[in-house]
């Protein structure tokens, strides 16, 4: 026991460790109090009712500050726990970054390079049209996972920064749809928009139209057949603004689901005109939703559709109206 108190007093003062000085000053009431009761015995002190029960004030004094140590162990368990677990995520983050930028990229490349090379070697077999038309696309495909890119990091460096303000619902859809006008075009899609009135939200302006709400259309334009519609609707639910995004696409199978429910990685899809992504456009939504203090949820069905549901708080003059 003296080895053990020695230990304690060494970690404590030397190490200054907050669980081996609890430990100590409970040994030390411990001890305290049967010092106390032996010294009752001996006749050195007087009998009182403090002094007669000096052992069990002692063992009650220790077992608090026992409690003590262990909830304080428990918490600091706890928070090594979710370092670990955020350390994790973001091992993950980038891991699948290395992967978009060493496949996606790679393959683009690759398209670029054997066209390059066949029209040097063969250039009247070149078939300018089709070729230019290939190269272009790649190109485009590999600006586009740089921006998402650029767009995560501008996340991780400013999202603490990030001046939230009242903004129109109906003015980031409309603007949102222009952007992605030619691809709804492209696949002769109807939009159907369901919004009895405006409702402004506390958000970011340029994100909520280019991360947030580019990202769910442009997924849902990526994902949904040739003729057939997406419905969009905007309705207040309390204190929040909730937009339904639906379309009647490919859907998602029940395991990515289940892993988009569960937080896990989800690998990006071909859309249904051979549409390529980076699988970063989950990752920006849920983020900056989250960031917005509001809620992003998935329902879907392979081959039926999928509906993304967010929820955004609202301007406060709105709902007190």
């Amino acid at each position: 026991m003296f080895v053990l108190l020695y230990v304690g007093f060494y970690l404590s003062i030397a190490k200054r460790d907050k669980i081996a000085m609890i430990y100590t000053l409970s040994w030390l009431f411990m001890f305290g109090g049967g010092f106390v009761w032996l010294a009752v015995t001996k006749e050195i002190l007087p009998v009182n009712f403090f002094t007669k029960h000096a052992i069990l004030f002692g063992n009650i004094i220790e077992m608090l500050l026992l409690s003590s140590a262990l909830a304080y162990k428990y918490n600091t368990l706890q928070e090594e726990l979710r370092v670990k677990k955020e350390v994790e995520k973001s091992h993950e983050k980038y891991k699948k970054l290395l992967r978009v930028l060493s496949h996606d990229i790679a393959n683009s490349l690759f398209i670029i390079s054997g066209y390059t090379k066949r029209f040097r070697r063969r250039p009247e077999l070149f078939d300018a049209n089709e070729s230019w038309e290939k190269i272009e696309k790649a190109t485009i495909h590999m600006e586009k996972i740089l921006d998402t890119v650029k767009a995560e990091q501008a996340y991780e460096m400013n999202a603490k920064g990030l001046k939230l303000d009242s903004v129109s619902l109906n003015q980031v859809l409309k603007d949102t749809l222009e952007i992605y006008q030619s691809r709804i075009e492209a696949k002769q899609l109807e939009i159907e928009l369901k919004s009895q009135f405006d409702l402004n939200v506390w958000g970011h302006y340029s994100v909520l139209v280019h991360q947030v709400f580019g990202n769910i259309i442009s997924n849902a334009v990526k994902f949904s057949h040739a003729g057939h519609k997406i419905v969009i609707e905007v309705y207040e639910d309390r204190k929040f603004a909730t937009i339904t995004i639906r379309d009647f696409g490919i859907g998602m199978s029940e395991e990515d689901l289940k892993a988009f429910n569960e937080g896990r990685d989800i690998s990006s899809k071909i859309g249904t005109g051979g549409e390529r992504g980076t699988g970063f456009g989950m990752y920006l939504i849920q983020s900056y939703v989250k960031l917005f203090k509001g809620s992003y949820k998935i329902n879907s069905q392979l081959n039926i559709g999928t509906t993304v549901t967010v929820s955004i708080p609202m301007v406060k003059d709105q709902y007190e109206r």
